[in-house]
């Protein structure tokens, strides 16, 4: 039996990929209830939360842009810039990947049927 994914707010367990919703707080992924994030995070800015979902239609639009960004500015900066710039879009991928590896895969696309 896989271990279930708890919602970091309320601590109880998400039964599918369609209600997580993943954040970033400092340097950790942490997921929530899609109502959970609602009520409590959307909206709060503070320097250690970055108040956009990693996971979901938001997060894959980042990390294309972030890497598009990338191959863009490659023409336009010097080496160097362009490393540090492909750098931050490296790190957008790894939160992406590493949410998905971490709670995404674990869960069902829908919630199971009850019986």
């Amino acid at each position: 039996m896989q271990k279930p994914v708890i919602c970091e707010y309320c601590q109880k367990p998400i039964p599918s990929r369609k209600e997580l919703i993943t954040t970033k707080k400092l340097l950790n992924v942490h997921p929530y209830h899609e109502q959970c994030y609602s009520r409590e995070l959307k909206g709060r800015k503070s320097f250690l939360l970055d108040n956009y979902p990693i996971n979901g239609f938001s997060g894959n639009l980042v990390v294309f842009f972030s890497i598009l960004l990338t191959v863009i500015m490659a023409f336009y900066l010097e080496p160097f810039q362009t490393a540090i710039v492909g750098i931050l879009a490296l790190v957008t991928l790894f939160y992406r990947f590493y949410s998905y590896l971490t709670y995404e895969k674990l869960l069902p696309k829908t919630r199971p049927p009850l019986t």
